[in-house]
């Protein structure tokens, strides 16, 4: 029922990938929303379409690691996005509620005939531990990489650059783009770097 209404939509509108975003809050969020869910489709290459619930935690507490592999400049960097590697499972609880909510919405979405079920989880996978596992086997990248080059005072050895975006011991270098947030806004990283690149123009210019 669901396919059908896309494609009758889709025949006179523009029918986009991504096309509602929810924002929610865990059970252990204490302020704001820790969570996206949004809904994608598609079409696959036999012209199936691919319809999905998107689980983000968007206040991660884990942190990736990027390192250079050797002094070459066109060396490229060895990346670690340290998924679900925080220490306290927070991230993974967070994760956890989000998927509860997708299941919760997608069953629902079936009861009215919308769709025929979940693929996955599996419906069948209902214990914490089970949920858990397919998280752990499933998790991957919000395309949101931020907080690499870390702001801060030259006092903070985490730090790569000062308030101003230019770089700790390095003379007429700046960094200006989302890699500089000490910390990962609980949105899009998009017009946030537009708005930094504005302030940070006439300091650089």
């Amino acid at each position: 029922k669901l396919v059908k209404q896309m494609e009758i939509f889709g025949m006179v509108n523009w029918l986009p990938d991504e096309q509602a975003l929810l924002k929610a809050r865990s059970s252990i969020c204490d302020e704001a929303f820790d969570l996206h869910l949004f809904a994608v489709s598609g079409r696959e290459a036999d012209g199936s379409y691919r319809l999905s619930i998107e689980v983000s935690c968007v206040y991660p507490h884990s942190h990736g690691r990027m390192t250079l592999p050797s002094t070459d400049p066109a060396a490229i960097p060895l990346i670690d996005h340290g998924y679900l590697n925080d220490m306290d499972g927070r991230d993974l609880a967070v994760m956890l509620d989000g998927v509860e909510l997708a299941r919760r919405i997608a069953a629902q979405m079936r009861d009215e005939g919308l769709i025929e079920g979940a693929i996955a989880p599996a419906e069948t996978a209902t214990s914490r531990e089970e949920l858990e596992r397919w998280i752990a086997s499933a998790v991957g990248i919000y395309y949101h990489p931020a907080c690499s080059c870390k702001m801060g005072p030259e006092s903070d050895a985490t730090a790569v650059v000062d308030p101003r975006g230019s770089v700790h011991g390095v003379d007429r270098l700046s960094v200006c783009d989302a890699s500089i947030f000490p910390v990962i806004m609980r949105a899009n990283t998009n017009l946030p770097s537009a708005m930094l690149a504005e302030r940070m123009a006439d300091w650089i210019g």
